[in-house]
């Protein structure tokens, strides 16, 4: 299957340089699998990009499962 991610721009969450105060970086984020298009940058909001990453490569060691 064809997968497809791309990190399209990262920020803290009130959009400074550098917060003291935010441990989590956020940004917009193109996903695709296969034909279908998960998340496209735009419309769907923003991700918390480093937890997500951090749970992405969790997967490699073990099946996700929901909830």
């Amino acid at each position: 299957m064809d997968f497809e991610l791309r990190i399209l721009d990262l920020f803290w969450i009130n959009h400074t340089i550098d917060n003291q105060t935010d441990i989590c970086l956020h940004g917009n984020v193109y996903v695709r699998i296969g034909d279908r298009v998960i998340d496209d940058g735009v419309t769907q909001g923003d991700w918390t990009v480093s937890a997500g990453a951090y749970r992405l490569l969790e997967s490699l060691k073990r099946d996700h499962i929901s909830g």
